[in-house]
């Protein structure tokens, strides 16, 4: 997990980048196990960016896989056209502005909003900062947050 700290707009517009590149990578083409993702947990009222895979393999070789995947992120996003750069930035912006599909969805964004004092006015600002931002000062941020650390659990215990 990487922590997002007060950028947290950026970090779900990463992992918005990253998420087929990600379940492409370890999913189809490496088949390290069914279920492969990346996704934004809030934990402790902090946001961070997790990569999920539920494998057979050993841990400390998915531990540097994933590790791996950071990097190669890192590359891929360095190497994006500013027309790729735009198309994922409308794409992001049609993502999260789309109507709920599902209770779950309603839930977890009433959750967020009203349990956890999240700003009610968070989406349009993120709209913002994704519609102001530049590939350079994307690229930077990336590199900024994949020099933090890294936090990886082997398993998650429900009963600890």
């Amino acid at each position: 997990m990487i922590n997002l700290g007060e950028n947290y707009q950026l970090g779900f517009f990463y992992s918005h980048v990253i998420n087929e590149l990600f379940f492409d990578s370890l999913r189809t083409k490496e088949a390290l196990g069914y279920i492969v993702f990346n996704t934004i947990r809030l934990i402790r009222s902090k946001r961070f960016v997790c990569f999920v895979v539920q494998s057979e393999k050993d841990g400390d070789f998915l531990i540097n896989r994933i590790n791996d995947f950071i990097v190669e992120s890192q590359k891929y996003i360095k190497e994006l056209s500013n027309e790729d750069f735009e198309e994922f930035k409308k794409g992001f912006i049609i993502e999260i502005t789309k109507p709920f599909d599902n209770l779950t969805v309603l839930h977890r964004f009433v959750h967020n909003k009203y349990q956890l004092d999240e700003n009610i006015n968070q989406e349009l600002e993120t709209i913002k900062i994704i519609n102001n931002l530049k590939l350079s000062d994307f690229i930077n941020f990336v590199n900024d947050l994949t020099k933090l650390k890294v936090n990886v659990f082997k398993s998650f215990p429900l009963n600890e």
